[in-house]
């Protein structure tokens, strides 16, 4: 017969085991995204994308997002030093990244966000990126009409593409 103290102590190793198994993951992904910020701040870029490669890979939990921002913002940084072929490679890279972040939660506009600045970023290595930073406008400004960022990147996409009448239109809502 099984006491109440023997029952008692099962569920605590239950509750115990289940804590674990849950911050373990958490903890691992977050001294993976550590590494690659030491490796970032050393000066090492090529051991840092691939130690926010694997922390984006191996983070599935609630910490998938900042994982994935925190790799967009490396990429953001310091694709421009790299080799043409790396750099593409880097921004396909997080661009896929963010890209999920958009479908698992399409109304954190924090997504968009990023996701815009990495295709204005590496628009020359497909001249296309220009043309999705607008395909998000009604979306963005659904989410956030009152973001200056937001109509900044499409003041910018615009201005690139030689649209300078909706250029100038988005750079005023984002300065008033």
């Amino acid at each position: 017969a099984l006491t109440v103290n023997t029952i008692l102590a099962l569920i605590l190793i239950i509750f115990v085991f289940i804590g674990f198994k849950t911050n373990y993951q958490s903890i691992k992904s977050n001294r993976q995204l550590f590494k690659a910020e030491t490796y970032s701040a050393m000066g090492e870029l090529g051991k840092a994308y691939k130690q926010y490669q694997t922390a984006v890979v191996n983070n599935t939990d609630l910490t998938r997002f900042e994982a994935r921002r925190y790799f967009a913002l490396f990429v953001l940084g310091n694709a421009k030093h790299a080799d043409d072929y790396v750099a593409a490679e880097m921004y396909e890279s997080a661009i896929n990244e963010m890209k999920k972040s958009v479908e698992e939660a399409p109304y954190d506009i924090r997504h968009y966000y990023n996701l815009n600045q990495l295709y204005l970023a590496s628009q020359k290595y497909d001249s296309t990126r220009l043309d999705k930073v607008l395909a998000l406008e009604d979306t963005v400004v659904k989410l956030g009409p009152t973001r200056a960022h937001s109509y900044y990147h499409f003041g910018e996409a615009y201005f690139r593409k030689g649209d300078y009448v909706n250029a100038l239109r988005n750079f005023q809502i984002a300065v008033n």
